[in-house]
């Protein structure tokens, strides 16, 4: 029986560039589809017809009263992909004490916003990502990766849109 896990440690990095102390908090995507309720003459109810995914957004937090240069000089990417970011975290069991590793790919653009400038307060900006790509990896295995522009929606290893794609030719 599994009890709560722990974040012990996180890093991230954007395309190779580490920001290994700059970071203090990462909000990764919450998953939603669109659920459309549908009553017909003859149901007592509505019931919830899947029309495919919400957008997936995530936020990094960072510490300090400056967002780091780079992050800002690619604040107005070109590329609907973006840049790839990477988040490595290491969480423990707390009732076996047994660790696991999680590893999140994500690209996508990003917005800005600044921080309020204090004397002797440390501030923060928050990076808002909107995601064109996300992958979800623990111990190994990914449990999650959506690519809306690959028709791609993979959970626990079972191709969600597989048919879709063969029927339509892709």
């Amino acid at each position: 029986m599994a009890f709560i896990k722990i974040t012990e440690l996180f890093s991230v990095s954007c395309e190779g560039t580490p920001y290994p102390n700059e970071i203090k908090e990462v909000k990764l995507p919450d998953l939603k589809r669109k659920l459309d309720p549908y009553r017909a003459g003859g149901m007592d109810s509505p019931v919830p017809t899947d029309l495919g995914g919400e957008a997936l957004e995530c936020e990094l937090t960072f510490g300090g009263s400056v967002t780091p240069a780079q992050v800002t000089k690619d604040w107005t990417s070109k590329k609907v992909m973006g840049k790839t970011w990477t988040i490595r975290g290491y969480h423990r069991d707390q009732e076996t004490g047994v660790g696991t590793g999680v590893e999140i790919v994500i690209r996508g653009r990003h917005n800005i916003d600044s921080p309020s400038l204090k004397p002797g307060e440390a501030g923060e900006s928050k990076v808002k990502l909107s995601l064109a790509y996300y992958k979800y990896i623990e111990d190994g295995k990914t449990l999650i990766e959506i690519e809306p522009l690959a028709h791609k929606h993979i959970v626990d290893g079972e191709d969600k849109l597989a048919d879709a794609r063969n029927f339509i030719g892709l």
